[in-house]
């Protein structure tokens, strides 16, 4: 019962912004000790019909959901048939928890661009914080990388979201108008299109 009210007063909660067209999606993250599997799976699915009818982005932090071509495009079919959106992440590679930064689209309706940073050497480490994890400001060139590919994302969806989660002073904002800007001459494109 206590589980079925925490779903429903954050559904309540943002019920405004739904109602209103200022919500985007509800990011539903899990962790790299998330591994695929059949209770993983319905995890997901039961998070899909406890917040709905809000839009739901489904983020993964472990590599194994898409450890080959043939299961990462299996997963993302799978999230489309839930009505799922796949958000892709730009985040260290190499690592026992790395996600390959897959160009899919599982929705139709939203893609959704996440950047982390690529801070190896503290992406793993238990002990430290989310703001020294994330401490990144991304380079012009690492930007310019991602701006074919987001506009290929866009081309295939109705909306587009780039979040910046590289949360550190101002490294997040200061990258986010930097990629504007890239997207922009790259593209055509303004970020508000």
């Amino acid at each position: 019962e206590l589980a079925d009210e925490v779903w429903r007063l954050f559904r309540e909660a943002m019920e405004p912004l739904r109602a209103t067209g200022k919500l985007g999606a509800v990011l539903v993250q899990y962790p790299r000790w998330f591994m695929p599997n059949r209770a993983n799976s319905e995890a997901i699915v039961e998070a899909r019909e406890r917040l709905a009818p809000l839009p739901i982005a489904v983020e993964i932090r472990n590599g194994r959901w898409l450890a080959s071509d043939d299961r990462a495009a299996r997963f993302v079919r799978w999230l489309s048939s839930h009505d799922l959106s796949y958000v892709v992440v730009d985040q260290p590679q190499g690592l026992k928890s790395s996600v390959p930064p897959i160009l899919a689209i599982a929705s139709p309706r939203l893609a959704v661009v996440r950047f982390h940073g690529r801070r190896t050497e503290t992406w793993e480490r238990p002990e430290v914080g989310v703001l020294e994890r994330f401490r990144y400001l991304y380079d012009e060139n690492e930007l310019a990388e991602w701006a074919p590919r987001i506009a290929d994302l866009a081309s295939r969806a109705e909306e587009t979201h780039v979040i910046m989660n590289n949360c550190y002073a101002n490294y997040g904002t200061t990258n986010a108008a930097e990629f504007a800007q890239m997207f922009l001459r790259v593209t055509g494109v303004t970020a508000a299109e």
